[in-house]
């Protein structure tokens, strides 16, 4: 008995907050804008051409080995 009524309330708990949960739209459409340059890059994110700057350089790239993971 105890095991049906913790399994009730487990599932109303998760159906009550699927259903209250809001509702977004999708995103359409993910633009990535890669620039070669890192200060054309940086102008770019000064005039917002794009909103994001990540700059990965040095031996790390070509060996696999990312510095921000």
């Amino acid at each position: 008995m105890r095991k049906v009524a913790t399994f009730l309330l487990v599932t109303f708990v998760l159906i009550s907050a699927f259903a209250l949960a809001e509702k977004g739209p999708m995103p359409d459409k993910v633009y990535f804008d890669v620039r070669m340059q890192q200060d054309v890059a940086i102008q770019d994110v000064v005039i917002d051409n794009s909103n994001i700057l990540c700059h990965w350089g040095g031996n790390s790239v070509l060996t696999g080995e990312c510095p921000y993971c």
